[in-house]
């Protein structure tokens, strides 16, 4: 069964069309497997998504980067902290991707490195 997950941010962005699985957001330092299971999730239900995965000094992360509705093609980013924003980059850059996200958080780190898994 498909569940709709409320995204964060202005109340009129679309919902994320899948739940997270019960376990994602319950343990530290998870956003790998996090990004994968949403990813997969996402793919199941006919939604184009990939995981992103960001580095820089000090630090890494991993978010589920989806396109959705499927045909409008909107990005979005997904992270069990911040949810689903939308991102305004193109699919195919990992790293303009990865910075926009940082932008769409408000977040000040600086990336080194951005590859798609």
């Amino acid at each position: 069964m498909t569940c709709l997950l409320a995204l964060t941010g202005c109340a009129t962005n679309d919902p994320t069309p899948v739940a997270p699985d019960a376990v994602i957001g319950d343990y530290d330092n998870a956003c790998l497997p996090e990004a994968v299971i949403m990813a997969q999730a996402l793919r199941r239900n006919g939604i184009k998504a990939r995981v992103l995965i960001m580095s820089g000094d000090g630090w890494s992360h991993a978010v589920t980067v989806y396109q959705y509705p499927p045909e409008k093609g909107r990005i979005w980013c997904w992270d069990s902290d911040e949810q689903s924003v939308p991102v305004s980059a193109r699919w195919t850059s990992s790293k303009i991707l990865a910075d926009a996200w940082l932008r769409a958080c408000q977040r000040q780190d600086h990336i080194v490195q951005a590859r798609f898994e």
